[in-house]
Formats: structure tokens, sequence, C-alpha cells
């Protein structure tokens, strides 16, 4: 009788997931937080704050460790840009772009009160 092959855990498809669920979490803690922002530090504010942090350095490192995962791909992605209008991808400036509305939108508003 021959032994089933042992499957490996996949780390490109953990370190994605570990990323997208923490990154779909960070904007509701965000969200928590900023609700209760005139409460005290105490109670449920604190725990959206920690909740909120925990949750970014988690996706952080996983991000992080995504990359080194597939750096490969990435240089290779970058290699084949060089040759495009100043060596940036249509998706690197689409990336750039939705980076750029999403904290304008998210903090402009602090601009305009203060």
């Amino acid at each position: 009788m021959e032994k089933k092959a042992e499957k490996r855990l996949n780390k490109r498809a953990l370190a994605a997931m570990v990323a997208l669920i923490s990154g779909i979490g960070l904007p509701f803690t965000g969200l928590g937080n900023h609700l209760l922002h005139s409460s005290s530090l105490h109670g449920p504010r604190h725990f959206w704050i920690v909740t909120h942090e925990v949750l970014g350095i988690i996706f952080m490192v996983s991000a992080i460790w995504h990359i080194i995962l597939n750096r490969k791909a990435l240089v290779n992605h970058i290699r084949g840009s060089m040759g495009r209008v100043a060596g940036v991808s249509r998706e690197a400036c689409w990336a750039v772009a939705l980076v750029g509305i999403m904290l304008f939108v998210s903090v402009g508003h602090i601009l305009i009160t203060h």
C-alpha cells in the first residue's frame, strides 16, 4: 500500500489569505474607532483601537511575507515594464491613483475643517 502524499501547506496562498482577511477587518475596526473618537479610551473604544492596530500589524507582516514569497514574479513584472513610459506599468498607475483617491477621501475632511 502506498501512503498518500502529504499535501504541503501553500505558503503563498496562506500569506495572501492572511493579508486578505486582516485587510477586510481594517476598515471596519477603523470605522468603529472613528465613530467612538469622542469617548474615553476605556471600554469599547479601547477594543476598537487595539483590534485595528493588531489587524494592521498582521496585514503588514503578511503583505511583506507575500511580497518576499512572490519576489520573482514582481521582479519579472518590473523588468517587463521597463520599456514603458517612465518604466511604470498601467497597473502601477492605477494603484497609485486608487490609493491617492482613497487617502484623499479618507483624510481630506481633516484638511478642510482645520
